[in-house]
């Protein structure tokens, strides 16, 4: 056999062994751009995942398999919500990161129904533009119902937001 015909039979098996041998695309992803930890622990199995958990301090395994047990109860829709979030999140410098960390953490000191009207009212201010928000933060109405505490919750909210989206 001539060496270019050598040459090429041995470039046609190594393109057909790439295309065999090659591990799906999907796996790649998973690879370059992996799930959030949680969704890894969805992900094993019962057994892996009670191992694993089993290496935990107490509480923390409690607050976990809490949120593992909500996790799982969502739509496939939620989760991907979830996931683009926490890439958002990683994707923060690390001071970014702990100023949203840290709003949270105010944010969930608040019973959950007024949490609830914090949110929903950060969001419509932030909808609005920025001479009708101060107008609206600066309203009796503004004032009279929410406390100065919650305005400057709504106020932070509405700082760190494009850092959440």
């Amino acid at each position: 056999m001539n060496p270019v015909r050598t040459a090429l039979a041995a470039l046609l098996l190594v393109v057909v062994a790439r295309g065999v041998f090659a591990q799906p695309a999907d796996a790649n992803e998973e690879r370059r751009n992996p799930p959030p930890p949680i969704e890894r622990l969805l992900r094993m199995t019962p057994e892996e995942r009670k191992q694993w958990l089993d290496r935990l301090p107490p509480g923390r395994r409690e607050r976990l398999e809490e949120r593992l047990e909500r996790l799982s109860r969502l739509t496939p829709e939620e989760r991907q919500r979830i996931r683009e979030r926490y890439e958002a999140f990683r994707k923060l410098t690390p001071g970014e990161q702990d100023t949203l960390r840290g709003l949270y953490r105010r944010l969930n000191e608040v019973p959950v129904p007024r949490r609830y009207e914090l949110r929903r009212q950060a969001r419509r201010l932030s909808m609005m533009p920025p001479e009708r928000r101060e107008a609206r933060m600066a309203s009796a109405w503004f004032t009279q119902n929410y406390t100065p505490r919650e305005r400057e919750l709504i106020a932070d909210i509405l700082r760190v937001l494009p850092l959440a989206k």
